[in-house]
C-alpha cells in the first residue's frame, strides 16, 4: 500500500471520528437536557403544590423522593450556575460557594424558607437548559461542516492520552475536561491539525519522497 494511499486513509479517519464525537457531544447534550427540562418540571409541580397547600405546606412525598435522589446530579449538571453567595433573611448570616439545588430541597420539609428561594433554583435550572441548547446548537451547525470534523478528530486524537488516563481512573472525569478546555490544549490540537492537513495535501500532490525531500531541506 503506497504512502499516498495511507495518508487519504488516515484523513478519511480523522474526519470520521471527528464526526462520531460531535455526534457524541450532540447525544450527551441532548441527555443533560432531558433530564434537567425533567427535574425542573418535577420540581415545579413540587413547588405549586407546597405553595398552593397555604398553611399547611404540604410536601409531595413521591416528588420530594424523586427530586432528592436526583438532587446531586442536578446539581452537578448545573455547574456554576448552581454555586453562588447565599444570604440568609434579615441578612443574619452569609454562606459562599452556596450549592442551590441541593441546600433548598430540604426546606421543603423544614417549611422555613423565602419563596425568591424556589424562583431562584428555578431561573438556575432555565439558564443552564438555555446554555446546553446554545452549544447543541452549535454543534449541529459544526456537525455539517467537513473542516470540524477534521478538527475534532485531531483534537481527539491529541487528547487520548488524557482519555486513557482518565478510563484508567488516574485522572478524574473534572481534571479531563479542565485540559481539554485549555486555551493551551486547543492552540496546540489547532497547530497539530493545521500542519498535518497541510502536510497531507503536500504529500499527496508532491509525492512522499518529493515531499520527504522537502522537509529535510527545511531543517537543515
Amino acid at each position: 500500500m503506497s504512502v499516498t494511499l495511507l495518508i487519504i486513509l488516515g484523513l478519511v479517519a480523522l474526519l470520521i471520528i471527528g464526526w462520531l464525537h460531535l455526534r457524541s457531544i450532540h447525544i450527551n447534550l441532548l441527555d443533560k437536557l432531558k433530564f434537567l427540562d425533567e427535574y425542573r418540571n418535577k420540581f415545579i409541580q413540587l413547588a405549586n403544590k407546597y405553595v398552593e397547600s397555604s398553611y399547611v405546606r404540604a410536601v409531595d412525598p413521591e416528588l420530594y423522593t424523586w427530586l432528592t435522589l436526583n438532587a446531586p446530579k442536578a446539581q452537578r449538571e448545573v455547574g456554576i450556575f448552581g454555586i453562588g453567595e447565599y444570604i440568609a433573611p434579615f441578612q443574619i448570616y452569609k454562606i459562599r460557594n452556596y450549592q442551590s439545588i441541593v441546600n433548598t430541597l430540604p426546606k421543603f420539609r423544614e417549611r422555613f424558607f423565602n419563596d425568591a428561594e424556589i424562583t431562584s433554583v428555578d431561573d438556575i435550572l432555565l439558564r443552564c437548559i438555555g446554555y446546553y441548547q446554545e452549544i447543541d446548537d452549535r454543534v449541529i451547525k459544526e456537525g455539517k461542516n467537513p473542516f470540524k470534523w477534521f478538527q475534532y478528530g485531531v483534537r481527539f486524537l491529541v487528547g487520548l492520552p488524557f482519555m486513557l488516563l482518565k478510563w484508567f481512573g488516574i485522572i478524574s472525569d473534572q481534571t479531563l475536561d479542565q485540559i481539554t478546555s485549555n486555551r493551551f490544549f486547543r492552540v496546540l490540537s489547532g497547530l497539530v491539525g493545521l500542519i498535518g492537513f497541510f502536510g497531507s495535501i503536500v504529500t499527496i500532490i508532491t509525492g512522499w519522497e518529493a515531499f520527504k525531500n522537502i522537509t529535510m531541506a527545511l531543517f537543515k
